[in-house]
This record gives structure tokens, C-alpha cells and sequence, in this order.
């Protein structure tokens, strides 16, 4: 159970009130904009809390990072582990993955290790592995199934995974698009592509 799911269940912790509020002052202020001094006086504690919990600033970013990853990639690799078809898991994988990154604000914390430390980047760096092996696996089923023609499974996974970024960047709620209808044109263009199948060379 993820920090944010904690606090829509029972009393947050302040260990967990240090972390939302160091989570969303990272967002916000960025890892080196925001202090120790910041984070404390956010949920009104003491330094000697966040040193008694994460030892310093560090710790605290690893934890995010550690847990966005896990929340990510747990949800991701349940539906390429499910008994759906291969089509069919794919348009889900997609779908809910973009619900995750759009919807979730610990999973939109993975995106603070790219300035950070070289422990987070570290962290980061592997949830991007273990997200595009996901893809990858996906899409072989669909490969194996005659589905999908690609000579290239890395290169249409970050095709993919690049068109998911960057809805994060201009998705807004009050947009005159839904969640779904994003997914169905970024699956439409996948499986299709913008030129309808039509070679460049034919």
C-alpha cells in the first residue's frame, strides 16, 4: 500500500506527512530548491523527525523514488502477467499506465531523480529499464501473434513510452480531452500509424 492510499485509509503517520510533503516540494521547488528546514516546516515538525526517519534529504528522495518505482512497475507488470489476450493486454497496459502517471503524484515523482543524486538516478534509471522491458514483452506477444510488424520491439516501445511523457506534460483535467479518449488516439496511431499502413517506400 502506497503513502497516498495510506492516508485515504487511516491517520497519515508523520513519517508518511514528511514524505507527501517533501514529494510535493520536489515537484514543485525541485531537489535542490527545497531544504530540510522546508520539509519540516510543511507538516510543522521538527528537523530531528526527518533525521530520525530518513537520516537527511537524501533519504528522503530515495523513498519516494523507490516507492513510485515499485508502484509503477508492480501495476504494469500485473497486466502483462494476466491471462487477457495479447491485444487486449496491450490496450490496457497502455490505458492504465497513462491513467498512473497522469493520476498518481507519487508515480509523477519519479521524474525528480533526473537532478537529484546519484543514488536516486540510480533508482530512476532502473524503473525506466524495467518499464520499457514490460513494453517489450508486450509487445513480442503481439509480434507472436502476427499482430504487430516491427523489426524494431525497443524502438516502437519508446515511441510508446515517449508519446506517454509527454501527455503528462500538457494533460490537464479540464481539457476537452478524457484519460480514455487520449489513450484510444495514442493506441489509434499505434496500431495504425499516422500515414494508415502506407509505406515510405511503397
Amino acid at each position: 500500500m502506497d503513502v497516498e492510499q495510506r492516508e485515504a485509509t487511516v491517520e497519515p503517520t508523520t513519517r508518511d506527512r514528511l514524505l507527501v510533503a517533501a514529494r510535493e516540494l520536489f515537484l514543485t521547488k525541485g531537489y535542490n530548491g527545497a531544504s530540510i528546514r522546508d520539509i519540516a516546516g510543511a507538516i510543522d515538525t521538527s528537523l530531528s523527525n526527518i533525521y530520525h526517519y530518513y537520516g537527511n534529504k537524501e533519504g528522503i528522495l530515495i523513498e519516494i523514488i523507490t516507492l513510485a518505482r515499485e508502484q509503477l512497475t508492480t501495476a504494469l507488470r500485473a497486466i502483462v502477467q494476466s491471462d487477457l489476450p495479447a491485444r487486449e493486454k496491450f490496450e490496457r497496459l497502455i490505458t492504465e499506465h497513462l491513467k498512473i502517471i497522469v493520476g498518481s503524484p507519487s508515480v509523477e515523482a519519479l521524474r525528480i531523480y533526473e537532478d537529484s543524486t546519484e543514488s536516486a538516478g540510480r533508482i530512476g534509471r532502473e524503473a525506466q529499464r524495467e518499464v520499457l522491458a514490460i513494453y517489450k514483452q508486450a509487445i513480442a506477444a503481439l509480434v507472436e501473434e502476427g499482430l504487430v510488424q516491427t523489426r524494431y520491439p525497443s524502438v516502437l516501445a519508446f515511441n510508446i513510452l515517449g508519446g506517454l511523457n509527454w501527455v503528462r506534460t500538457w494533460y490537464r483535467p479540464d481539457g476537452p480531452l478524457s484519460l480514455d479518449e487520449i489513450a484510444d488516439e495514442l493506441l489509434r496511431f499505434v496500431e495504425h500509424g499516422a500515414f494508415a499502413g502506407r509505406s515510405r517506400h511503397g
